[in-house]
């Protein structure tokens, strides 16, 4: 008797478990949609923003001279 609770609670759990997983799989496909829909974020050359991610990696990890 109480294996078979026991089991029907394990059930119950994976059930749920995977309700979750198809719901967070859904919001994965949603967002993989919009990013695909948007243009390409590289482009030929360096952007703005590029110059201000080496600027902050160069002061980071290139020590200036005293």
């Amino acid at each position: 008797m109480e294996a078979a609770l026991i089991y029907s609670l394990i059930l119950i759990m994976m059930a749920g478990l995977m309700l979750k997983s198809v719901e967070l799989m859904r919001k994965v496909e949603t967002a993989a949609d919009t990013y695909a829909g948007e243009g390409l974020r590289y482009t030929n050359g360096l952007r703005p923003e590029d110059l201000i991610h080496i600027g902050s990696f160069i002061r980071e990890w290139i020590p200036r001279k005293p």
